[in-house]
């Protein structure tokens, strides 16, 4: 049986397929930003929640093709994490 490519490489693929060079490094700068803040202060709630209101997480991020689904993808990512954390 094949093994199922992981949401988060398929929003990836989608991501990088469907917008320019520029606004994907934009759109990664902004996305490993969220990530690092997330790892770096895994105890401070505010790095886990993202404002879908924030205005550059909206214009770098979720304004791109494919933007919301790698935002949900990696949401769905750092609450694997989590759960795995309080095991």
């Amino acid at each position: 049986m094949a093994q199922q490519a992981h949401p988060l490489a398929v929003s990836l693929q989608h991501l990088m397929s469907h917008n320019s060079t520029q606004l994907l490094a934009e759109a990664c700068e902004v996305l490993l930003a969220t990530v690092r803040n997330v790892t770096l202060h895994p105890e401070d709630h505010k790095y886990r929640k993202i404002r879908m209101a924030n205005p550059r997480f909206n214009s770098k991020l979720l304004s791109l093709k494919g933007g919301l689904e790698v935002s949900k993808s990696t949401a769905h990512v750092a609450a694997f994490w989590e759960r795995l954390r309080s095991l």
